[in-house]
């Protein structure tokens, strides 16, 4: 219906048909506390790849993997990256680190990882994405010490990326890819948390810049009380 929810349009967030309508989310009203926080960005250190991974990091010492991403080269070198560490699935007792695979051949063969991201101090690093933007440059990005970090390769048809230097985007998780506006600007749409203002919902960070920065705009908190709660936005 074009109703703005504190700068977010309801309509590309409408919730399925079989909710009630109770349990629809509620709009939330400008909060200038919770927009200066979440416009701060992470003060950890942006970790930056290992672009020449040992054999600790080899097909037959990985137990699982999974929370795959993948995004394709203008002229089709295709870039994946998953998230794995520990013993099994779920394991949170060993660091989690996530890895970057590429093919040159259609996804015949696959060479990797290529790169891999891997706290030194036994943090999880964890829900990596791949992106191709407009201008064609690769983005990784993955969370990491308190925020998402992103990593731009501007020749993504060379099988060993280059990287730009590591920085943070936002706080919260993005598992998913940036929407890019009619006007050319960029949404970037974590979700998060923060239980001392009781948010747990949506943010949406914009780009006018191609990504050089990003900018605070709006969030979608979950209703109080609701079980179901928003999250993983597309």
């Amino acid at each position: 219906d074009g109703t703005v929810w504190n700068g977010v349009l309801s309509g590309g967030l409408a919730p399925s048909a079989a909710l009630h309508a109770a349990d629809k989310p509620e709009p939330v009203a400008s909060d200038d506390k919770l927009a200066e926080i979440l416009s701060r960005k992470p003060s950890g250190i942006p970790l930056t790849p290992i672009l020449d991974p040992g054999p600790e990091f080899a097909d037959e010492k990985r137990i699982w993997q999974g929370s795959g991403s993948m995004t394709i080269s203008p002229k089709g070198r295709i870039w994946l990256s998953e998230m794995t560490g520990g013993g099994f699935e779920g394991d949170r007792t060993e660091p989690t680190y996530v890895i970057l695979f590429t093919s040159g051949d259609g996804g015949k063969t696959f060479q990797g990882p290529v790169a891999v991201v891997k706290s030194p101090s036994g943090k999880h690093v964890q829900d990596p994405g791949l992106w191709t933007d407009p201008r064609g440059r690769l983005w990784w990005y993955y969370y990491a010490n308190g925020g998402m970090v992103a990593n731009i390769a501007d020749d993504p048809e060379a099988a060993k990326p280059h990287f730009q230097p590591p920085f943070f985007v936002s706080q919260g998780f993005f598992i998913n890819k940036p929407t890019v506006l009619a006007d050319g600007s960029w949404l970037w749409t974590p979700h998060n948390k923060i239980p001392t203002l009781g948010f747990k919902g949506v943010t949406v960070y914009r780009s006018q810049d191609e990504g050089k920065s990003f900018a605070f705009v709006g969030s979608v908190n979950s209703k109080p009380g609701v079980e179901i709660q928003i999250g993983e936005p597309i």
